[in-house]
């Protein structure tokens, strides 16, 4: 029983190694940095749609009081 822990202890203990290599790769650097960016890019696309969306009701609003 000890054996089987300590061997499966080992086998994550290389998995651990593995992805802390991955982690450290240029390539994985460059994808999270190019994430954030496109996030940013997302969040400000999102609020330029609500300033126009309210810009919107607001010129639909003074439409239909200039209407009446």
């Amino acid at each position: 029983m000890l054996a089987e822990v300590q061997g499966r202890l080992s086998q994550r203990l290389q998995e651990k190694e593995k992805l802390e290599a991955e982690l450290r790769r240029p390539k994985y650097k460059q994808m999270v940095r190019q994430e954030r960016q496109l996030r940013e890019e997302l969040n400000r696309i999102q609020g330029e749609i609500e300033a126009l969306k309210a810009q919107e009701q607001q010129i639909k609003a003074e439409a239909a009081r200039l209407q009446h």
